[in-house]
């Protein structure tokens, strides 16, 4: 069956067992449908006021790696999920609360562990790996564009889940590559930002998480910024520039909301 009949057969399964769920506590219900030569699927259920219902924002994803998403960044915008064929990948057309012309597609996804084989180095692996997401996403985000075409300021968020055994350098190579190779076809499907977390690990197991943002609003203008996240006295995560030059997010919260689009951006457009 495709996965509209599943969700449907799944929910009302749930629905039926509401009462019991009730009085055990149960806050939420993930179920995980594998089928045979195909990519599982994971349908997650909470309680919608007194009716179990799907929280399609995270279908396709372990429960407990949801919060390496980061949705809560978008909260300035009302998001319907638009669900692709590549199931790692997941996409988000947001409106902005307060302006409903202002329109732009998320796009969020998570690079889980990779086994290397043979004599490919942990620096050739990160080049391999967000060269063929980087082409995944962009097909994806070409197809759901198609029936959005004012969408404009569409975003990339990819986030490495586990360690890498990298220096600062080899990421460097890496994204200044990903410009080179993608560049026009980010340009042509309207995305001005990206955005790369990753933990580097050195040998001594000293882990040092980055954040890697890549901007170009006006379409001539590249802006790379580097940042290392780091927690203050009072328990905060927060980003430090890595260079010389500060960075606009310079000292501000890691989970930091997304802004809407700025005045100029429709006569830029």
């Amino acid at each position: 069956m495709p996965e509209d009949e599943w969700n449907k057969q799944v929910v009302d399964s749930v629905n039926k067992q509401a009462s019991i769920l009730q009085r055990r506590g149960v806050r939420r219900v993930s179920i995980l449908l594998c089928r045979r030569g195909q990519y599982p699927v994971y349908f997650t259920l909470r309680n919608f006021s007194g009716a179990w219902g799907e929280e399609q924002a995270i279908r396709n994803i372990e429960p407990a790696l949801a919060f390496q998403l980061e949705l809560s960044r978008l909260s300035n915008y009302n998001l319907k999920p638009c669900f692709v064929e590549a199931k790692q990948i997941h996409v988000y057309h947001a409106i902005a609360r307060e302006n409903q012309l202002n329109n732009r597609f998320f796009v969020r996804a998570l690079v889980r562990p990779g086994r290397l084989r043979g004599s490919m180095s942990t620096a050739e692996y990160l080049i391999s790996e967000t060269d063929r997401l980087v082409t995944s996403i962009l097909d994806a985000l070409k197809i759901v564009s198609a029936e959005n075409r004012h969408a404009d300021c569409n975003h990339i968020f990819m986030n490495f889940v586990y360690n890498l055994a990298v220096e600062y350098e080899d990421v460097l190579a890496t994204i200044s590559g990903f410009i080179e190779r993608h560049g026009k076809r980010l340009w042509r499907l309207r995305v001005t930002g990206s955005e790369v977390r990753i933990a580097l690990e050195d040998s001594e197991g000293h882990v040092m998480p980055i954040c890697c943002v890549i901007e170009n609003v006006s379409g001539f203008i590249v802006h790379y910024r580097g940042y290392q996240e780091i927690i203050t006295d009072k328990g905060t995560t927060i980003l430090k520039s890595i260079g010389g030059e500060k960075g606009p997010l310079h000292l501000q919260p890691v989970h930091q909301e997304y802004p809407t689009k700025e005045s100029l951006q429709p006569k830029r457009y």
